[in-house]
């Protein structure tokens, strides 16, 4: 019997959702939620003022650098830092083996670039 593999760009997720799938989504993204907001308070004030204004203000790092009056490079550093630590963080562990268990064959360092 030959079986033919999907490709992930032939994926099509199921556009129907039960109540259950959703209130677990929910769920699922609520405590992925807490447990960034957990290691991103574990960081230096500092780092997590880079973090914030760099991804979740979505500014450049010259953007940062000026309202954090500092130059580019320590932008970059901090920034370094910052995803440095949060690797090492428990709430991130347990964020990366959440993400493993919800996609599977995904890796969850690879979505990590993505936080």
């Amino acid at each position: 019997m030959h079986h033919s593999r999907v490709h992930i760009a032939d994926w099509q997720p199921s556009p129907v959702f039960s109540p259950e799938d959703l209130m677990v989504e929910n769920e699922t993204r609520q405590s992925l939620h807490e447990h960034l907001l957990q290691a991103l308070n574990l960081l230096p004030a500092r780092q997590r003022e880079a973090v914030y204004l760099r991804y979740y203000e979505e500014l450049s790092y010259k953007e940062v650098a000026s309202i954090m009056g500092v130059n580019y490079q320590s932008v970059v550093n901090l920034l370094f830092k910052a995803m440095t630590a949060l690797r090492k963080k428990e709430p991130i562990r347990k964020l990366t083996t959440l993400l493993h268990w919800m996609f599977g064959g995904i890796s969850a360092a690879y979505l990590m670039n993505f936080l």
